[in-house]
């Protein structure tokens, strides 16, 4: 439930409860191989119980990881897929639209992200080729086979696509964008995460857009909210007053949440309620 005079968020014919959102962050808990386990399944049950509108899974890597001690959830493969369904499943059961974010890790182990990443470590040319493309395409299309509706491409954290970002890669990010947004044939929604201190942030989420992506994500607005026509999703940690949350809808279309802020998204959202 919504209060009245606040405007619906309705993506590709996908409608949003409210306009809040768990976002995605590394867990321990996919530790060692990837896997969905009842663990895991627990963990996004209960996030999924604050009532947001969507709950974002991940990281998944789209590639195998590089440690056989530790590991994002895994979106490289088919046999990983069965795992995935079971999630996606337990997150729409509990209330909440189904999203997974997908990441390349570059050189870095799972463990590292979990811990933070403040440096880039990946040789880029070693990752220039079609394989890059291939990658996130297919896990595009696998995380939309097993009933995510949003999927968010990870251009932040200082991960692969945060460095094509800063290095200013256009043909490569053109590729990989267009292929990830023709895997998902708008059937789902396809967001970009951009890290929010980029100066390059305008000039790739707009091409996004451009190309037929549906949202653009930043760790914060940073003031450039407008330049994305309301295709944004901005990011909160703390309650907003209900005149703050109308005057942001003009400019944002989902407000993200960490996972750590758990016990504060019910507060939020039984607040929106009755603002």
């Amino acid at each position: 439930m919504r209060p009245p005079d606040f405007p619906v968020t309705r993506i590709n014919q996908i409608h949003f409860k409210n306009p809040f959102v768990v976002l995605s962050k590394a867990t321990p808990l996919t530790n060692p191989n990837g896997r969905v386990t009842p663990d895991v399944l627990m963990y996004y049950k209960s996030l999924a119980r604050t009532e947001a509108a969507l709950v974002i899974t991940g990281p998944a890597t789209v590639v195998p990881p590089n440690s056989r001690k530790f590991s994002l959830l895994r979106v490289d493969q088919p046999k990983y897929l069965d795992g995935l369904r079971a999630l996606s499943k337990i997150v729409q059961s509990n209330g909440s639209i189904a999203g997974i974010q997908v990441t390349h890790p570059g050189t870095y182990e799972a463990n590292d992200i979990l811990n933070g990443v403040t440096a880039f470590g990946a040789n880029i040319d070693d990752f220039v080729d079609k394989k890059l493309q291939t990658a996130f395409r297919n896990a595009c299309q696998r995380s939309l086979e097993v009933g995510f509706r949003y999927v968010e491409l990870d251009a932040a954290h200082f991960l692969l696509l945060h460095q094509l970002v800063e290095a200013d890669r256009e043909e490569l990010l053109r590729a990989v964008f267009s292929d990830a947004i023709d895997a998902l044939k708008a059937e789902g929604i396809l967001g970009l995460r951009l890290q929010d201190t980029s100066p390059l942030n305008c000039k790739y989420g707009n091409l996004f857009l451009e190309l037929g992506g549906d949202l653009v994500c930043l760790e914060s607005q940073d003031g450039i909210g407008g330049a994305f026509d309301g295709k944004l999703m901005d990011r909160i940690e703390r309650i907003l007053p209900g005149k703050q949350i109308r005057d942001r809808l003009a400019t944002t279309a989902l407000f993200g949440m960490s996972p750590d802020f758990k016990n504060k998204h019910e507060q939020i959202v039984n607040y929106f309620r009755g603002v």
